[in-house]
């Protein structure tokens, strides 16, 4: 069963370059992702992408954390919340694609991890892209 894909679109933008260009960066590798599932490329091909992903993942959410607490940002408690969230999906995603054969449960979990991360720039990080322009933190 096809799962369509969201386009990348302004309105997925903060406001903040770098944080943008990594969001664009995120997006296409979980298009990526998407693509090797939908394709039933090998578990070896999938198991690339996630581990690219990962890495990708810890690197962004680190310099959102970094810019967090360098500007004390208020809500840092929730939006720390939502990224270890993120990384818990992705840890379970990874366990159905490298040790199980259930590409079912694996395709139901990426839906998840593309809503949430949608959901997540949409709301989270465009308050928190607000919250640094409007503190002149845009690097």
């Amino acid at each position: 069963m096809a799962v369509s894909l969201v386009d990348w679109s302004e309105k997925l933008e903060t406001g903040l370059a770098w944080q943008d260009e990594q969001h664009r960066e995120l997006f296409d590798r979980l298009v990526a992702l998407h693509t090797a599932i939908e394709q039933r490329q090998s578990r070896k091909m999938v198991s690339q992408t996630l581990d690219f992903l990962d890495g990708y993942v810890e690197t962004h959410f680190s310099q959102e954390e970094d810019m967090m607490r360098r500007y004390s940002y208020p809500a840092s408690e929730q939006h720390l919340k939502e990224h270890q969230e993120f990384r818990q999906m992705l840890v379970m995603f990874h366990h159905f694609v490298t040790r199980t054969r259930k590409l079912v449960l694996a395709a139901k979990i990426r839906t998840e991890l593309n809503q949430w991360f949608l959901r997540h720039i949409e709301t989270t990080d465009k308050e928190l892209g607000a919250f640094l322009q409007e503190k002149g933190a845009d690097s």
